[in-house]
This record gives structure tokens, C-alpha cells and sequence, in this order.
């Protein structure tokens, strides 16, 4: 994934911002801290950041809204 931020994806291709520090774990909306990604790659993205430490609920439940098709948060 690490490519990603070397390799942008081509502007008519579909991708995803991912926040490389979580918002959840002091991560701000910066450009330094976000990179554009596949639906793919910001599947496993969140699935490694789940699986490196899954006592983060925070980590947990993004992980989760992505499985349930839940990627998205709606604004109140």
C-alpha cells in the first residue's frame, strides 16, 4: 500500500480516502495524512490496522463498517 502514495491512481479511476494516522487515534484531515486508495486497498488497509492491535475498538468498528458495507458515515 505503501505504492499507493508513490503510484496516485489516475483521476478516472475509483478510490477511497484513508487517513494514515486514524481520526479515532489523533489523526487529522491534513493532506499528509490521508492517501488516495482502491476500495481494495482501503479494505486491507483497515483489516491490518485491525489486526495489529484488535483491542482498539475504534480500529475494530471501522473494520467492521467496512465488512457491512457500512464504509461511509452519514451525516446526522
Amino acid at each position: 500500500m505503501l505504492k499507493a502514495q508513490a503510484n496516485p491512481l489516475p483521476p478516472k479511476v475509483y478510490g477511497e480516502n484513508h487517513h494514515i494516522i486514524p481520526k479515532s487515534e489523533g489523526g487529522g484531515d491534513e493532506l499528509d495524512n490521508r492517501v488516495r486508495l482502491t476500495a481494495r486497498q482501503h479494505f486491507l488497509a483497515h483489516w491490518l490496522l485491525y489486526r495489529a492491535d484488535p483491542t482498539i475498538r475504534s480500529r475494530a468498528h471501522s473494520f467492521w463498517r467496512m465488512c457491512n458495507g457500512r464504509g461511509k458515515v452519514q451525516p446526522e
